[in-house]
């Protein structure tokens, strides 16, 4: 929903009290009929007031509208979704495509003294996202982070924004480096006994010679070795079977 201008939106709701005025004197429509009308066109009201939300953002303030992966290098199997978890900059889930939740924010803000807005505000309202290109850059060295920790070592990630009327979109450039695979896995278990039992089992490792470094598995396998092989076989904490923790080389 738009309009090209704040003097349309106000226009259509002098027009919508007209008609609710209409509705609410009219004794030629049945009481509850009326009521469903009146109910219908507030709602309406709010939806379209809540369109232009801009004319509150504070000057010198960007509202986060949308943010946005991409992945420079198709050829890899880098998932947005995983990367999009450290965007910390995310605006909410706009309710009917609306900025409705938004708008009782500014509106609270707006009537402090007011219980109906603070109502609508604690219940409904979502406080805005302005763009701070401190939190985008704290967003993109975590996704370097991700991207370190499943094998993508020394990978850049740039942002850009496209600022406009006091709106912002946010886009990563995700630049990723060729991954690391492993070539070798020595366990390392001092008792001689233990690691022959233990390497019984080594098929059901989820991480295994030529697999992209993960270091996620890699916490999984020690944690699965640890628990599969000594605490369900009932090895006590200190005995002479008991492993020292499990470590890769």
């Amino acid at each position: 929903m738009s309009f090209s201008s704040e003097g349309a939106i106000l226009r259509w709701l002098r027009w919508c009290n007209k008609i609710i005025l209409t509705f609410a004197a009219n004794p030629q429509f049945p009481v509850k009929r009326r009521r469903f009308h009146i109910i219908l066109w507030v709602l309406a009201s709010m939806l379209l007031s809540s369109c232009n939300v801009i004319r509150f953002v504070p000057e010198g303030k960007h509202l986060v509208r949308k943010n946005k992966v991409i992945i420079e290098n198709r050829d890899t199997d880098i998932e947005k979704s995983k990367l999009s978890k450290y965007i910390t900059m995310k605006p909410y889930k706009e309710a009917l495509r609306t900025n409705l939740p938004t708008w009782f924010y500014y509106k609270s803000e707006q009537h402090p003294k007011s219980k109906f807005w603070k109502w609508l505000d604690k219940s409904f309202g979502k406080e805005p996202v302005y763009y701070d290109p401190e939190e985008a850059y704290n967003s993109a060295k975590q996704m370097m982070l991700y991207l370190n920790n499943i094998g993508y070592f020394n990978s850049t990630i740039d942002f850009t924004m496209k600022l406009r009327r006091n709106k912002a979109n946010i886009t990563y450039h995700v630049h990723p480096s060729t991954p690391y695979r492993i070539n070798h896995i020595d366990y390392v278990i001092d008792d001689t006994l233990v690691k022959a039992f233990i390497m019984r089992d080594s098929a059901r490792f989820p991480i295994k010679d030529g697999d992209l470094y993960n270091a996620y598995l890699l916490d999984e396998q020690r944690e699965l070795i640890t628990e599969r092989h000594c605490r369900d076989r009932d090895w006590k904490s200190g005995s002479a079977g008991m492993p020292r923790p499990i470590s890769y080389a």
